[in-house]
C-alpha cells in the first residue's frame, strides 16, 4: 500500500533550496495548510495558501518567506 505524505518547508523569498527549513508534515494537504495558517510566527497566508493549493510552492508574496510543499509516496509494509 502507497501513502502520500505532504512535507512542508518555510524557505527564503526566492524558493532557494538551500534555505529550506522543515515545518510540518501530514497526510491531508488542505487540513495541514490550514493548521499551519494559523501558526504564530510566518504563518501561511490566504494568498500563499492559494497558490500551495495550486502549484505546491508560493511565490511573489511580498513577504521574507514563502512555502514549499513536497508531495511524497511512502511505502507502507504489511505482514
Amino acid at each position: 500500500m502507497i501513502m502520500l505524505v505532504y512535507i512542508f518547508y518555510r524557505t527564503d523569498q526566492w524558493n532557494t533550496r538551500s534555505s529550506e527549513d522543515l515545518v510540518y508534515i501530514g497526510t491531508n494537504k488542505e487540513a495541514s495548510i490550514k493548521k499551519l495558517m494559523k501558526l504564530e510566527d510566518d504563518p501561511i497566508t490566504e494568498e500563499q495558501a492559494a497558490d500551495l493549493r495550486r502549484m505546491n510552492q508560493s511565490q511573489c508574496s511580498g513577504l521574507s518567506y514563502e512555502w514549499v510543499i513536497e508531495p511524497c509516496r511512502v511505502n507502507q509494509l504489511h505482514k
